[in-house]
């Protein structure tokens, strides 16, 4: 299942709630279940992350545990106002140092989207 987060300019973060359901289900199951429109106040700086869950299911660090939610928004947050070229280079750094000589588990995709158009600016 897909997940996504957002951080704002000043280092915020907050989880955008979807529909709980697999991109994988089987066409039957599908039929019988609706998508909803979620609306996202972004503004000027605000970073949107989506992800799939293989980052938050990694295991490894000193005691060989998943990575989790926490540890994935974490990363997040301290990387935000990088650019998005250098925050896909320290998270690739930081999954490969947590994973250590563990197998990968699962597929593992962040997308990242900085806004940075129109609007106004954080404090105006």
């Amino acid at each position: 299942r897909q997940k996504a987060y957002v951080v704002n300019a000043d280092g915020k973060p907050r989880k955008i709630e979807g529909v709980k359901r697999s991109v994988a289900e089987p066409a039957e199951d599908a039929q019988n279940q609706h998508f909803t429109n979620t609306d996202i106040d972004l503004r000027f700086g605000d970073c949107l992350y989506l992800t799939s869950d293989g980052f938050e299911s990694q295991f490894g660090g000193p005691r060989n545990t998943k990575l989790k939610r926490k540890g994935l928004v974490t990363m997040l947050q301290e990387g935000h106002m990088l650019s998005m070229e250098e925050q896909g280079q320290e998270l690739q750094r930081r999954f490969d140092e947590w994973k250590g000589h563990n197998d990968q588990t699962d597929d593992v995709l962040v997308i990242g989207l900085r806004f940075c158009g129109y609007g106004k600016q954080v404090g105006q």
